[in-house]
């Protein structure tokens, strides 16, 4: 599946999603939202791509099933929330900064795709870490950190309210 691509072309703007198998015709209609939910996915994630497999998202549909729980709300008044009034409040770019940090393997990369110095990169996640008491150089602080922002990205996605499979 993962070859389709190279199998066949796919005219530039096109997006398939692929579900996981069903072997009932009773199930398709989730094969179907699996397969519109591994686009919308893919798109965010991978938007160099043009075929989806909803499989490949694994980890995310993880974090997908906290939307709309306590510990979504939790998560949001703690540390998504407080980030985004002092971006709102100041223009600061923390969201932008956990971003690129998160989808570079150091900080001095991702100190020049920001182009900021790395001592300015530095103050941002002390400025996090002052706004949330999560310390992003710490495991459980960049995980913590790292789900947050995942949620924040199927907020944008999806919204809020949408049933899980």
């Amino acid at each position: 599946m993962c070859n389709l691509s190279k199998i066949i072309e796919i005219p530039s703007g096109f997006k398939i999603g692929c579900s996981i198998k069903e072997s009932q015709l009773c199930k398709i209609s989730n094969a179907l939202n699996s397969s519109k939910r591994a686009i919308l996915l893919g798109k965010e994630f991978y938007p160099e791509r043009s075929i989806f497999l909803y499989d490949d998202f694994f980890e995310i549909r993880i974090i997908m099933s906290l939307l709309n729980t306590p510990e979504h709300e939790l998560i949001r008044s703690t540390i998504i929330e407080p980030i985004e009034s002092y971006d709102k409040k100041y223009k600061s770019y923390l969201i932008e900064t956990l971003e690129t940090c998160l989808n570079t393997s150091s900080l001095r990369e991702a100190s020049e795709k920001l182009f900021i110095h790395n001592s300015t990169l530095r103050y941002r996640f002390e400025k996090i870490h002052e706004l949330t008491g999560v310390n992003f150089f710490s495991n459980l602080g960049r995980y913590s950190l790292t789900n947050a922002f995942l949620l924040l990205k199927l907020e944008n996605i999806f919204g809020v309210g949408i049933k899980q499979d």
